[in-house]
């Protein structure tokens, strides 16, 4: 484990709240030894500098190590302070102002800026809104603020997703009239459909619950962790499976979620009495993190089983899972301890080291070229970063299904052919490397062995590297809107795009989830098509809402050579609920029909009124219609008198008719005679 920084200069104390590359070559991290000042280490060249000349808090590096997203400490104007939003890029070492934000006098609080995967697009909340400004050319343009409808009290951290599209973030709801009034929760937002707020942190039936709050995200954002407190349990740490629309329960007395990018790990902090140390959950079932294996990470140096006896906090964690840094004043993190280490605050980082095994492949006795297997098994706590496939000797590695990255308990398949050059036991190694981190390089071999009896052949011994693969589905989330319940409406196309450098078929394209019967593909321009590098094909998706409310399922693309992408189908469903009134004019004493229609089916409803006896109790038939016979009494005052019904938020809502009631003698209809050439309605 490292301790950052290393050597002196003003960063040697008091260090906090970092993040850290997706590659884990560079970690940002808060400084408060001097004056406030954001800092960035390269772990690889051994550097540590100042993102600024001046002050600077709350920073955040992007996942490609370019960019430090970050805050001044504010000017006040008077009425409040105003805080500049900043990005620093490393690449090409040019500071430039992103945004601004303001905070009320009070309120004042410097923004927690992230940058998305390039740092194209930068984040942040205020108090009662979510901002972004996207990089145009060499200088930041920021946009409308977006402000949640219903949504107050916006939390200070937000994240966002590769694309820069998502963001998620926590608040308190403020309708009064809602279920969620007055509590914190978690939701997810889609820059290009500001007004379609997705509850994250929610029941079956979409509802948000908490207190829930500080969400972290996948890269592609189908994964979001968050802190959820409830009376029972102080803390515990969820994760919402967007896909598949459920939430599962990772650790109690859990806080502080960070998500890898590849959504495959959460580091948290976990709680216990008045330390905390850092914990990493790993996905290990058919369904994101359906089962898990949790192991500690800030232990003592040289013994994993022991925690530090401090305290640890503000885990981040690198794409697949290898690194993690996080901050702690324990003395017991280093070895040998420093007496005085508890007075302040350090960053560490530690490795969750890969591994693999390599199948070693026995040819036994051969008179000519054969073909063998080897079996290569991912077995370490962190994905395998497969860089290269290399076997020496008199043999060659033919072909092979491994993916970019293997994660832990995954096996792929490596060919290599044996081509004896001479008579008698020949030899050789498999070997399978990750070199993703320049310092510390893994490698995976197995033993080749193989006789030859008769006359050599030609050698043929070859290397391969594996081929840059990959699919992408956009766009991710697929958005379909809302729509009526049982009605189709036009399909929505997505675009798979081969993003490696060899050619890929495209095997299968499938749709699984919660509510997959309700999405569909219409037509499929993709199965069965060869990409070449770059090349597109298209889906036709389509989606009938099968009930009201939001409606979720997960689109699948399968490929050669172990290929893959996924995407979000989005939806909502809602009911067309008609209310029609005959007659339309009534007087005390008469009776008038009510007829309701396109409600769902045997649903009680309930109707308001001033004509009459009120609130009205119906329940709807197999067809979601109703018809209720209503007497007018005689003190109903004359006029127009709506009749209504108590929607229900997100199924149905009709739009109130009126009966305009006059004096007993004008009777224009002796009887409740209800025809459909006479309706009189509006529809929402």
């Amino acid at each position: 484990m490292s301790r950052l920084p290393g050597g002196g200069g003003p960063f040697t104390n008091s260090n906090f709240d970092s993040s850290i590359s997706h590659n884990g070559r560079w970690v940002e991290f808060g400084s408060s030894s001097e004056v406030p000042r954001v800092a960035l280490r390269g772990r690889i060249a051994d550097t540590t500098d100042a993102v600024s000349a001046g002050e600077s808090v709350n920073g955040s590096i992007s996942g490609n190590s370019c960019v430090v997203a970050y805050s001044d400490t504010g000017t006040n104007v008077g009425s409040g302070t105003i805080y500049g939003v900043f990005a620093f890029d490393r690449c090409n070492d040019t500071t430039t102002l992103a945004g601004a934000a303001f905070a009320p006098e009070g309120s004042s609080s410097p923004p927690f800026p992230v940058p998305n995967r390039d740092g194209s697009v930068i984040a942040w909340s205020t108090e009662s809104a979510i901002n972004y400004s996207t990089r145009s050319g060499s200088e930041y343009v920021q946009a409308e603020p977006i402000t949640p409808a219903g949504l107050g009290d916006v939390g200070r951290r937000v994240a966002i997703s590769d694309n820069g599209r998502l963001i998620t973030f926590d608040a308190i709801g403020t309708e009064t009239s809602q279920p969620n009034a007055g509590i914190r929760s978690v939701f997810l937002l889609d820059v290009q459909n500001p007004t379609a707020i997705e509850a994250i942190a929610a029941d079956a039936s979409g509802v948000p619950f908490g207190p829930a709050f500080g969400p972290s995200m996948s890269g592609n954002g189908s994964i979001v962790a968050y802190t959820f407190r409830s009376s029972d349990i102080a803390t515990a740490l969820l994760v919402r499976d967007r896909a598949n629309g459920q939430d599962r329960a990772i650790s109690a007395q859990a806080r502080n979620p960070a998500v890898s990018r590849d959504g495959n790990y959460v580091a948290f902090e976990l709680v216990g009495g008045e330390i905390a140390d850092i914990y990493v959950a790993r996905s290990t079932g058919p369904l994101p993190f359906e089962s898990v294996e949790i192991d500690l990470v800030s232990y003592v140096d040289g013994d994993p089983t022991t925690n530090t006896g401090g305290s640890a906090s503000d885990p981040a964690i690198s794409a697949h899972g290898r690194w993690v840094s996080f901050d702690s004043f324990s003395p017991f993190l280093l070895v040998p301890a420093e007496p005085v280490f508890h007075q302040s605050s350090h960053v560490f980082v530690r490795q969750r080291r890969p591994a693999v095994t390599v199948e070693p492949i026995a040819y036994g006795t051969v008179t000519t070229a054969v073909d063998g297997t080897s079996t290569v098994t991912s077995n370490g706590l962190a994905g395998f970063q497969i860089t290269s496939i290399e076997a020496d000797g008199d043999y060659g590695v033919k072909a092979h299904n491994c993916p970019s990255v293997l994660q832990p308990g995954a096996s792929c398949e490596v060919t290599v052919t044996f081509s004896p050059s001479a008579e008698g036991l020949r030899t050789g190694t498999l070997t399978v490397r990750d070199d993703s981190y320049p310092t510390d390089l893994l490698v995976g071999q197995g033993a080749l062995t193989g006789t030859l009896e008769g006359v050599p052949v030609t050698t043929t011994t070859t290397t391969t590297l594996p081929p840059d693969l990959g699919l992408t589905i956009d766009p991710d989330p697929v958005e379909f809107g809302e729509r009526l319940v049982g009605a189709s409406g036009p399909t929505v196309e997505a675009t798979v795009t081969n993003i490696g450098d060899v050619t890929v078929t495209v095997e299968s394209v499938s749709i699984g989830g919660v509510d997959a019967a309700d999405f569909s593909v219409v037509v499929d321009g993709c199965v069965d098509e060869a990409l070449s590098p770059g090349a597109s094909c298209e889906l036709d998706l389509g989606f009938v809402a099968s009930a009201a409310g939001a409606r979720t399922a997960s689109l699948a693309v399968a490929g050669s050579s172990a290929t893959s992408a996924s995407a979000v189908l989005q939806g909502s469903g809602r009911f067309d609920a008609v209310l029609e009134v005959s007659p339309l004019v009534a007087a005390g004493g008469q009776v008038v029909a009510i007829l309701g229609s396109g409600y769902p089916a045997s649903t009680a409803v309930q109707l308001t009124t001033d004509i009459g006896q009120s609130p009205i109790d119906v329940t709807t038939d197999a067809d979601g219609g109703f018809i209720v016979q209503l007497l007018v009494l005689t003190a109903t005052p004359h006029g127009p008198s709506p009749i209504d019904d108590v929607a229900v938020v997100g199924e149905y809502d009709a739009a109130p008719v009126e009966v305009l009631v006059v004096p007993s003698p004008v009777r224009p209809q002796a009887t409740a005679t209800l025809t459909r050439s006479s309706r009189a309605y509006v529809s929402r």
